[in-house]
């Protein structure tokens, strides 16, 4: 583990580690007849904090009203999370919708322009459909 552990942070790499961390300590602790947590220095909480990564609600606007409306709806959600991670910047529509996002001058990026001429890849890649370089 600790050899391939230093891959662990870059992707595709991380989740594959985590894996194969994760069938280590069962095997351990089915070799121990333990739970892994027992393993892993005993139970520390009786609940755990979770936050919402998937519970969403369509947005009117990209405005800070807009993602504050959205959070309240969140948390108003019969899962009653407390925590909310929320997409914002680059990681949503605000380069495309906001006015004066960008400090200088937005301009495409190859990637960009390579799904601009082929259909087919930006409907493949919606994300990648809109990929800011700013120039200052």
């Amino acid at each position: 583990m600790l050899k391939i552990r230093r891959l662990g942070s870059f992707k595709p790499w991380g989740s594959a580690v985590s894996a194969i961390e994760m069938a280590l300590w069962d095997i351990a602790g089915k070799a121990a007849g333990l739970p892994v947590y027992k393993l892993l220095g005993g139970k520390v909480r009786d609940r755990v904090r979770v936050y919402n990564g998937g519970v969403r609600f369509p947005m009117t606007g990209q405005a800070p009203d807009d993602y504050a409306k959205a959070m309240a709806k969140m948390k108003a959600a019969r899962e009653r999370f407390t925590i909310i991670k929320q997409g914002i910047g680059f990681h949503s529509p605000m380069p495309a919708t906001v006015p004066n996002f960008f400090l200088g001058e937005a301009v495409s990026s190859s990637l960009q322009t390579f799904l601009q001429s082929d259909p087919k890849a930006a409907s493949a890649h919606p994300r990648n459909a809109r990929i800011p370089i700013v120039v200052l």
